[in-house]
């Protein structure tokens, strides 16, 4: 399978703190993003099904 990157640039009206905590807990995560098996982990993999 081939590595690849996604970069993504977004202005986000909130502080920093609100966003940290979107971007780096399980549960910010599921709420900004979806559920699933997301972790803020160097090296973790995941897959993520928008359509649910």
């Amino acid at each position: 399978m081939k590595r690849q990157t996604v970069t993504v640039e977004q202005v986000i009206k909130a502080s920093p703190a609100r966003v940290w905590e979107r971007i780096s807990t399980p549960d910010g995560i599921a709420r900004w993003w979806r559920p699933g098996n997301i972790a803020p982990v160097e090296g973790h993999e995941f897959t993520m099904d928008m359509e649910k």
